[in-house]
C-alpha cells in the first residue's frame, strides 16, 4: 500500500503525536497533516487533497456523529476512519451508516491495526467509487437502450401506418378508378344527347332524326347510362365504408 497523504483531525496533542508515530512506523505514509478541529480540517481540504481522513469524535467544534456527517457530506469521496476513545457499539454502527469506512478505538491501537484499517478503508472507497461509476454507466446504457427501443417502436409504428395507408389507398383506388371511367363515358353520352336534342329543337324530319338516333347510339346510351350510374353509386358506397372503417380503427 502506498498512501500519499493522511489528514488527522484530533484535538488531543498527545493522541495526535501517538497516531503520527504509528503512521511513521508503517513506512507507507509519505505525509501526515494534523488539524485540531474539524473546521480547520475542512479548510485544509478546500486547498489540498488527502487519501484518507482519521477523525476523532470528541472535537471542540463538532462532536459525535455530527462530525462524521459534516465531513462525509462535504467530501463524499474521501475515505474516513473514526479514531476515538468511545467504544460504544451503537455509535460505531451509526458512524458507519453515516459514511465512515471504519471505526477504531484509541485504546489498544497498534501500528499494524491502523495500517490495516487505512488500507481496507481506501480499498473499500475505491470499490465504492468504481461501483457508482459502473451504476452510472449502466444507467446511461439503459437510457440509450430505452431510446433505441423507442426509436425502433416508432419505426415499426410508422411502417405499420405506411402499410395501412398503402392498403387503404389500394382499396379506395379500385372504386375511384371505375367511377372515373364511368363519369368519362357518361360525359360522352351527355354530349351525344345534347347533339340529338339540338336536332329536335331544329324540327328536323323524322328520317333525319331516325338516322341521328342510330349514328349517335341513343338507344344504347339510354340502356347503358342507368347501369353506369348504379355502378358508380356502388363505388361511392364502397369508399364510404372504407373511410368509416378507417375512422373506427383510428379511435
Amino acid at each position: 500500500m502506498s498512501v500519499t497523504h493522511i489528514l488527522l483531525i484530533e484535538d488531543n496533542p498527545g493522541d495526535a503525536r501517538r497516531v503520527m508515530e504509528f503512521l511513521q512506523v508503517t513506512g507507507n505514509i509519505q505525509q501526515t497533516t494534523w488539524q485540531p478541529t474539524l473546521t480547520e480540517g475542512l479548510r485544509f481540504l478546500e486547498e489540498s487533497t488527502s487519501d484518507l481522513a482519521l477523525l476523532d469524535l470528541g472535537l471542540p467544534d463538532h462532536s459525535g456523529l455530527a462530525a462524521v456527517q459534516r465531513l462525509c457530506q462535504t467530501h463524499p469521496k474521501l475515505p474516513v476512519v473514526i479514531l476515538t476513545g468511545n467504544q460504544q457499539q451503537q455509535l460505531a454502527e451509526q458512524a458507519l451508516q453515516e459514511g465512515a469506512q471504519d471505526f477504531l478505538c484509541k485504546e489498544g491501537l497498534t501500528p499494524q491495526v491502523l495500517e490495516c484499517a487505512i488500507r481496507h478503508a481506501i480499498e473499500r472507497q475505491r470499490l465504492a467509487s468504481e461501483l457508482i461509476a459502473l451504476n452510472q454507466q449502466i444507467e446511461a446504457t439503459n437510457l440509450d437502450l430505452e431510446t433505441a427501443q423507442t426509436q425502433v417502436l416508432q419505426g415499426e409504428k410508422l411502417a405499420a401506418i405506411g402499410q395501412l395507408a398503402a392498403g387503404v389507398a389500394h382499396e379506395i383506388n379500385n372504386p375511384v378508378g371505375f367511377i372515373h371511367s364511368n363519369l368519362g363515358t357518361l360525359s360522352r353520352y351527355f354530349q351525344r344527347l345534347c347533339e340529338y336534342h339540338t336536332l329536335l329543337d331544329q324540327n328536323q324530319t323524322v328520317d333525319v332524326l331516325r338516322q341521328a338516333r342510330r349514328s349517335l347510339k341513343i338507344d344504347h346510351i339510354l340502356a347503358d347510362a342507368p347501369e353506369l350510374i348504379d355502378e358508380s353509386l356502388q363505388g361511392t358506397d364502397r369508399i364510404k365504408t372504407i373511410v368509416q372503417n378507417l375512422k373506427n380503427f383510428s379511435r
